[in-house]
């Protein structure tokens, strides 16, 4: 089992939410939060880059309410932040 699988339980007991649920919004968090690191690698800064993911982000959450975007995604944005679990570099790795 993936580092990510047992995140996206987390998330889903934490937040009261279905695992597909979860796995969606971490998914979509997640593929975020690399652009954003890679776009600003050494000398390779590309903000329209980060704009896109942004873009690309926000698309994918409307499929949900504004109430529930407002009261579980971006808490769960919020989270992950400041969550020292969530490492982005370890998340594939398998654990056991």
């Amino acid at each position: 089992m993936k580092k990510s699988e047992v995140y996206i339980k987390k998330l889903a007991e934490k937040f009261k939410i279905s695992e597909p649920t979860a796995a969606m919004i971490y998914k979509s968090i997640n593929t975020y939060d690399w652009t954003i690191f890679c776009s600003q690698m050494d000398n390779y800064d590309h903000p329209g880059e980060r704009v896109a993911a942004k873009e690309k982000f926000e698309n994918e959450m409307s499929v949900f309410s504004e109430n529930f975007r407002k009261n579980v995604v971006d808490k769960i944005v919020e989270y992950m932040e400041h969550d020292s679990e969530y490492y982005i570099h370890d998340m594939d790795k398998e654990i056991i």
